[in-house]
């Protein structure tokens, strides 16, 4: 009777014992993903598909180095990172020049200050850039004047690829300039004016 008490006992141990082994967690997915992620190249990717990307190759990177992750939270892990490379991969912004910036100098003391807007080529070429549209924009943010500005002797400038330029006008103080908007750039094409119109318009107040 002891005997089959010890073997029933065993028995119930080994279905515990087996009960709480647990196989090792298979990260390989997530750890090609996270690789994947991280030699994107991501410039022409629009800001919210970018801020997704590096939120869940930052998780994914925790749980990579988590010897307690469960399979279930790196499963989730994978399909998360996947969907933000998927997403950053179609979510792009193609134009070929942005406007990065602009900023208003002071009055010269007679009655004018120099406004400069930032351009930067975002291409894998060379590009001859014209100009850029300008609007003028008074504290309300409403228009004061626009017009298209251009580069000096009005002479198509090239631009090395991720080279930015300074598109630099003289204003009148008078005019209340507060901010600037601008929606459209010009480039040349084998000598020909072309137009293009940025996919979220640059607005900056000064």
């Amino acid at each position: 009777m002891r005997i089959y008490n010890l073997i029933a006992v065993g028995a119930a141990l080994a279905i515990v014992l087996s009960g709480c082994s647990t196989a090792p967690v298979d990260k390989t997915e997530l750890q090609d993903l996270y690789d994947e992620a991280a030699s994107m190249n991501i410039a022409y990717s629009s800001s919210e598909s970018i801020e997704e990307l590096e939120d869940a190759a930052g998780d994914a990177s925790d749980l990579l180095d988590d010897e307690d992750a469960t399979q279930d939270e790196v499963t989730e892990a994978s399909q998360r990172l996947e969907d933000a490379i998927e997403r950053a991969e179609s979510d792009t912004s193609v134009d070929e020049f942005t406007v990065v910036d602009a900023t208003m100098g002071q009055d010269d003391g007679y009655g004018y200050a120099e406004m400069s807007i930032t351009v930067k080529n975002n291409t894998d070429d060379d590009k001859e850039l014209t100009g850029v549209d300008v609007a003028e924009l008074d504290a309300d943010g409403n228009i004061i004047n626009s017009y298209m500005s251009y580069n000096k002797n009005y002479q198509p400038t090239v631009l090395e690829p991720g080279q930015t330029m300074d598109i630099n006008l003289t204003c009148a103080t008078s005019d209340g300039i507060a901010g600037v908007r601008c929606t459209k750039y010009e480039y040349s094409y084998y000598g020909s004016p072309i137009i293009g119109e940025l996919s979220e318009p640059f607005i900056k107040m000064f």
